[in-house]
């Protein structure tokens, strides 16, 4: 941001563990309830002297939260159309980026994919529409 001042971050966060985004609405680390989610790398609170805080309170412009449903489809989209493998905190930027798309067409949109780091058994879970903070339900 500092080399581009016009851009703005968009920071992403799953709905199920919040609390970068409750933090930064407190002004201050706080600590929330938190469910499992798929984005293993965001999951859970954050630490007293964390140097995340700081940088997101200094950097991000707004904040989008998905749903674990969104992430899940946006990793088995990603997957199915680049056949490239990767974690849930890369998909859930991807799932931020769809619930902005069109508020944020005909400008320059990056979106940082962080890693390839998932197990299979969550794959398999994604694959079948059964994880962390979803319901599935058999007709």
């Amino acid at each position: 941001a500092a080399a581009w001042p016009e851009t703005m971050v968009v920071g992403c966060s799953p709905a199920n563990s919040p609390a970068m985004v409750r933090s930064i609405e407190a002004g201050r680390i706080v600590q929330v309830p938190t469910l499992p989610t798929l984005s293993d790398g965001t999951a859970g609170g954050l630490e007293p002297d964390s140097i995340t805080f700081p940088l997101c309170e200094e950097t991000v412009a707004r904040w989008v939260t998905v749903t674990e449903d969104q992430i899940g489809a946006a990793l088995r989209d990603h997957l199915g159309h680049h056949d490239e493998m990767i974690e849930g905190a890369a998909a859930v930027a991807l799932a931020g980026l769809r619930t902005t798309a069109e508020e944020l067409a005909g400008g320059r949109v990056v979106v940082v994919l962080c890693g390839g780091n998932i197990a299979t058994e969550t794959l398999s879970r994604i694959g079948a529409g059964n994880h962390p903070g979803t319901t599935v339900s058999r007709s």
